[in-house]
């Protein structure tokens, strides 16, 4: 039996299923997996994304239902992960803000005593961005945002390095995503790459290595639900059109697989 959590924003969420079906091939027993995720997910702050908001990472309902569930079963090993950091930049939010909001976060995720990983964000995609394609980029996934091309990368630089100080300070592992893992879209990972790279991702746990199908880019064990109803799953807190939703948790859940959603 394993506790699994996962925060991020929208290479998360698009791979989700993928990434349950990993999980589920290379963990053995049930496995209990909460999920903070979404669209433009902001670490510390609300964020919109068109009609849809999501609270911060760090202010959500996940933390309290993890510490009951750690409470309640407290001898379960844990994994944890931590990706898409950045989108904060593009919120106008300042690096020094965002590396507090991390590494609240981590120190949340190791108080478990469980092992932490770091996915940093894809910055040797990004140093390749035009400024014709940068623009275009930021029009659709970030349209208030005016900020030009050449302070975006000094920042993603300083954000990377702190990061990177940050895993080596806590002695959790980090993996840096190639740039080839990247296509004309410069932060989300390509479709057909994606299996071999939440692979990659996953496999920095020690829980991950040497397991069976490990070495195998398709997972080949199934977590018991369709990939439609693990991408629609409601998280427990939302606004919709302006309106609050809430849901209870877990959203998921059979004989092998408990899904909690923030």
């Amino acid at each position: 039996m394993h506790r699994v959590i996962l925060l991020g924003a929208s290479n998360l969420t698009v791979a989700f299923p993928l990434v349950v079906r990993l999980i589920a091939a290379r963990l053995a027993g049930p496995v209990s997996l909460f999920g903070a995720m979404g669209h433009g997910r902001s670490y510390g702050e609300w964020s919109r994304l068109v009609f849809r908001g999501l609270p911060g990472i760090v202010p959500c309902r996940l933390w309290d239902d993890l510490a009951a569930a750690r409470q309640s079963s407290p001898d379960i090993p844990e994994v944890s992960l931590i990706t898409d950091v950045g989108n904060d930049i593009l919120y106008g939010y300042p690096v020094e803000r965002i590396i507090g909001w991390v590494e609240v976060c981590a120190e949340k995720l190791l108080a478990g005593g469980g092992q932490l990983v770091f996915s940093l964000p894809p910055l040797e995609s990004i140093r390749g961005l035009s400024r014709a394609r940068y623009l275009l980029m930021r029009s659709l996934f970030f349209p208030r945002n005016r900020m030009p091309l050449q302070k975006v990368l000094g920042l993603a630089e300083e954000l990377q390095s702190r990061l990177r100080k940050l895993a080596e300070r806590l002695d959790t592992p980090f993996l840096e995503p190639p740039g080839e893992w990247y296509g004309f879209d410069p932060i989300h990972i390509v479709r057909r790459k994606r299996p071999a790279a939440w692979s990659a991702i996953l496999s920095q746990w020690q829980a991950f290595q040497g397991s069976e199908n490990a070495a195998d880019d398709e997972p080949t064990v199934r977590s018991g639900f369709s990939s439609h109803r693990l991408r629609w799953a409601r998280p427990a807190e939302r606004t919709l059109f302006g309106f609050l939703q809430r849901r209870r948790q877990p959203v998921l859940s059979n004989d092998e697989l408990t899904v909690w959603l923030y």
